[in-house]
């Protein structure tokens, strides 16, 4: 049987959601873990029945709030289970939930693309807690925003903010009634980019019910399921996949902010053992992080047992076989099976296309990506320059997605072993991008020679069959992917265009390098210059030069770009229209054929700027010589050290970082997550999420920080300096707070 819409007759979210109430209202739903040793702590949980309360409360609320069906509401909030409520009020309703990245008013690209999507969306409401909503009134927009020449954006006109963890609704209905059709769109996913036009995914009720089936289906996820993630939940892998995937099967979830799993990553997996995961997602480089962390650490906290897991999703971004490698040889030892299996998909496809891939073959790289044929070359070593290593990604056919390899060109289907673009169809397929009718006809209906029936989505990967299994192997699109995280090429290389009169504008490009390497996707820039300075001037010239350029991208963009070229005029490659060809771009620069006036890479032997893993375990106190030793130098002397961290965790050059910049414009939020581990672990002062991510707190102000939290300790302990300031006694930090210019309690104490 199938649906209106054409999709097969499946429960939909909300009455498998009811069934699984019927079933066990007790049982636990989700639990929301803050930090702590040993899997953290539980700071909120709810059961099926206390679950379902809660949201037709919030639900009834919307509506009396003036909200109908149909009205767009934006998800606005940090990482918490606040998000969730919101969100299936929404859906029971029948309210359009827009989830959103929670915007930092001092970061231009975040604020701007938070109106851009308000914007395209038509969203008049914003639906936030009490904690995002106190901390928007603390932040001063108009002074964060007058700091740039050049303001994008500012807080969207006439939108009203609806506080939702503390509402509460004068009916004592349990569900609203309202009629949900499989047609009707659940949520409105938006797909990721920097300063580009963002489009709505148009996720139906029946597209949600068909890929959470399918999902669990491959997954083998039942009513025993026990998820363990980090995974963001305006995302639609953790959204869809950690979170509405639980709820679907009959699972029990736990769950950690993104933050504290980049502080700690062992979080995670010892969150995966104490209440045996039996599921977990992540993206690629998280595997990696997770095992260099734990291999650096000296483990000391109690045993792990990972045998109860059955299946890792290792999705979102480029897979490798290191990082799987790495994460099996940190966690065999205890109990972990080989269950990390690649998959694929994305938000138009609602999120899942396949997974369970098994496959790892060697092929020809200059084949491969000249020629895009697949040629095996089973006897060439790993190290073997002309050798790709590419992982599959799944078996589409397993779950009755149609997905055939295309020329996008002539429509024909490709045989196995040649590339072309992957397009996909199935009842999870998308309804289209919101209020885009253009875009929706080209991406989503389209055709392929011989068979003018069947509608598929243009997926822009590139891709290949083999042995039925799918592997991905480029991007046809421009888009660059980097740690879960879209950018736009034409966005970089206008920042980058912008920083000097020495460079030409409108002959840049930047693309990924080699996503088959070890060490993860990286970026290029290449780029023409007005003028080619002499030899001898070329590097007095292009150096300073090309450190400009990634501090400039990095402020505004977030992304350390790996590699900066400078080409000489009228070089670079272009189509004959005029418009830069970034993928012959990208040939030339892998076949070495660009005209090079000066190189320069941020990612040679010691100078990748990675943290010192030794220092970023936060379990590890320091010893009393070590903080004595530190109590005596400089608050310059402590700046500059400060200045070597960040310039490590964001790759950035030292000398382009300024001692009163404030940090927020310096460090993407994943790199000051990272840089906090790294600063509390090697100064033994703790400092609160609230006050680095504050738009006046420097490395000066730091230095100032360090150096009173040593004073304060000194005092109080009659200048002996052996004992730790409780965290409950907090008489000294509060007045260095004040001192500071810091919310009460923001430094909270000396770690020892």
């Amino acid at each position: 049987m199938t649906s209106s819409d054409g999709a097969p007759d499946l429960d939909l979210l909300l009455d498998k959601l009811t069934k699984n109430i019927a079933k066990d209202g007790e049982k636990k739903l989700f639990t929301f873990l803050g930090p702590g040793l040993n899997g953290g702590k539980i700071q909120k949980s709810y059961t099926y029945d206390s679950f379902n309360l809660e949201t037709s409360n919030l639900a009834q609320h919307l509506l009396e709030s003036g909200l109908r069906q149909g009205d767009r509401a934006l998800l606005v909030y940090p990482p918490s289970l606040d998000f969730m409520v919101a969100f299936f009020a929404c859906i029971k309703v029948g309210i359009i939930a827009v989830p959103v990245f929670p915007p930092n008013p001092a970061r231009r690209d975040s604020l701007h693309m938070f109106g851009k999507i308000t914007e395209s969306s038509g969203a008049q409401v914003a639906l936030t807690n009490q904690e995002y909503n106190h901390l928007k009134k603390l932040a001063s927009v108009k002074d964060a925003l007058t700091r740039f020449k050049r303001p994008l954006g500012s807080w969207p006109d006439n939108l009203k903010w609806i506080t939702t963890d503390k509402a509460s609704s004068s009916s004592n209905n349990d569900t609203p009634g309202i009629t949900i059709e499989p047609q009707d769109i659940a949520f409105l996913q938006y797909t990721s980019g920097s300063t580009s036009e963002p489009k709505g995914v148009m996720i139906t009720h029946g597209n949600l019910a068909h890929n959470l089936t399918i999902i669990t289906n491959e997954l083998e996820a039942t009513d025993d399921t026990i998820v363990a993630s980090w995974l963001p939940q305006y995302h639609d892998m953790g959204l869809i996949g950690s979170y509405l995937g639980v709820a679907y099967c009959g699972g029990s979830g736990y769950y950690l902010s993104p933050l504290s799993f980049l502080q700690r990553p062992m979080l995670w997996i010892e969150a995966a053992s104490k209440y045996q995961a039996t599921h977990c997602q992540a993206p690629n480089f998280a595997f990696k992080l997770t095992s260099r962390k734990f291999q650096a650490s000296n483990y000391v906290n109690k045993p792990l047992n990972l045998s109860s897991l059955r299946h890792i999703i290792n999705a979102a971004e480029p897979v490798d076989e290191d990082g799987m490698q790495a994460f099996m040889k940190a966690f065999g030892p205890f109990g972990l099976k080989p269950v990390i299996f690649p998959t694929y998909g994305l938000a138009e496809h609602t999120v899942f296309v396949c997974s369970g891939g098994k496959q790892i073959i060697s092929v020809d790289k200059q084949r491969l990506e000249v020629d895009g044929q697949v040629v095996l070359k089973n006897d060439g070593s790993t190290d073997d320059a002309t050798v790709s290593r590419l992982v599959g990604c799944g078996y589409p056919d397993r779950q009755g997605v149609d997905v055939r390899i295309v020329d996008r060109e002539t429509r024909k289907v490709l045989p196995e072993g040649t590339v072309g673009e992957i397009w996909v169809s199935s009842s999870s397929k998308a309804g289209g991008y919101f209020r885009k009718a253009t875009e929706t006809k080209e991406d989503f209906h389209a055709t392929v020679e011989g068979d003018d029936e069947t509608q598929f989505l243009r997926t822009g990967d590139l891709g290949f069959l083999h042995n039925k299994e799918l592997f991905i192997c480029g991007r046809l699109k421009d888009l660059i992917i980097i740690a879960g995280r879209n950018y736009y090429p034409q966005d970089l290389e206008a920042t980058a265009e912008s920083t000097s009169d020495q460079l030409r504008p409108g002959c840049s490009a930047a693309f990924t390098i080699d996503p088959t390497h070890a060490g993860g996707e990286e970026v290029a820039l290449v780029m023409e210059l007005r003028e080619v300075p002499t030899e001898k001037e070329v590097q007095i010239v292009c150096n300073p030069l090309a450190d400009q350029v990634r501090s400039a991208i990095n402020q505004e963009h977030s992304l350390g770009v790996s590699q900066i070229v400078f080409l000489q005029t009228k070089t670079v490659p272009k189509t004959t229209s005029g418009k830069i060809a970034r993928a012959w771009c990208r040939k030339a620069f892998i076949g070495g054929t660009l005209k090079v006036v000066f190189r320069k890479s941020f990612k040679e032997g010691a100078s990748s700027f990675e943290v010192d893993q030794t220092r970023t375990n936060q379990s590890k106190a320091l010893s009393v010589e070590d903080i004595e030793k530190l109590r005596k130098k400089s608050r310059d002397d402590i700046r500059d050290l400060l200045r070597v961290e960040v310039s490590k965790v964001g790759q950035i050059p030292p000398d382009c970082i300024d001692d009163n910049t404030a940090l927020i414009t310096v460090l993407d939020s994943l790199s000051l997550s990272q840089f906090k581990g790294s600063f509390e672990s090697s100064y033994a002062v703790k400092i609160s999420d609230e006050y680095l991510f504050r738009e006046d707190t420097t490395l000066t102000k730091l230095a100032e920080v360090v150096k009173a939290g040593y004073a304060a300790d000194n005092n109080e302990n009659g200048g002996g300096g052996t004992q730790s300031t409780s965290v409950a006694n907090q008489s000294n930090a509060g007045g260095l707070a004040g001192a500071l210019g810091c919310p009460p309690g923001v430094v909270c104490c000396i770690i020892q």
